[in-house]
């Protein structure tokens, strides 16, 4: 078993919410990425599966990358396993009502029938949009006032969670644009990419710091 396996099964054992999240995230952007090639419906001009294809990518990037970190060593780890299972119930609701609206090819955001579907899923977007937030800014103040790990993975992962953070508070944003668009999740595409990216960036590096003395000369 290589490192990279155990690692897995590590974050997988102890962050459950959030791998079972990831997976689903996972297996929503394969069923999306197939509806884009034998679905032409479309919603203000693009595919009805772009949308949700976008927020599960995302999601499964920042919920994967998430777990990871939080298998780190840090104080108030028990109020962080809290928060991601906030984080990681919210999210599969609420992406899953806009895969919904997707398959019954209609738009999530800013719809304003009556239909029961739509009304339920409205209101969940207005209860499930906040605790996403405010999960992830709990944990975000937590970890932001600790060292976790060494300084350059603690100032990367410091800087990653503002990013999250600043990120959906740009969702926030929408209601103030008076209409629909189908760029909704692509702030928390970018800044969740990034995030991973950044991260894993800087274990790769340390890993071969430390694996560079121990090899020794040739």
């Amino acid at each position: 078993m290589t490192t990279l396996d155990l690692r897995s099964r590590i974050v997988a054992s102890r962050q459950v919410p959030l791998a079972v999240m990831v997976a689903a995230m996972s297996a929503l952007a394969l069923v999306c990425a197939v509806g884009l090639l034998v679905d032409d419906r479309t919603v203000l001009g693009v595919s009805v599966w772009l949308k949700p294809l976008k927020f599960a990518v995302s999601f499964a990037l920042y919920g994967a990358t998430l777990a990871w970190m939080l298998t780190l060593p840090h104080r108030g780890s028990r109020w962080t396993r809290i928060m991601a299972t906030v984080f990681a119930v919210t999210g599969i609701i609420d992406v899953g009502f806009i895969a919904v609206q997707a398959a019954r090819g209609t738009f999530s955001h800013f719809n304003t029938s009556d239909d029961a579907v739509n009304t339920i899923g409205q209101y969940v977007f207005m209860t499930g949009v906040p605790g996403l937030f405010v999960a992830n800014l709990v944990i975000a103040l937590i970890l932001l006032f600790q060292r976790v790990g060494d300084r350059p993975l603690t100032r990367a992962i410091h800087a990653g969670m503002f990013l999250a953070v600043a990120g959906m508070a740009l969702g926030y944003l929408m209601g103030f644009q008076g209409r629909q668009t189908t760029t909704d999740a692509l702030t928390l595409v970018v800044l969740g990419g990034l995030l991973a990216a950044t991260a894993v960036a800087v274990r790769t590096v340390r890993s071969r710091a430390d694996a560079g003395p121990q090899a020794g000369p040739a």
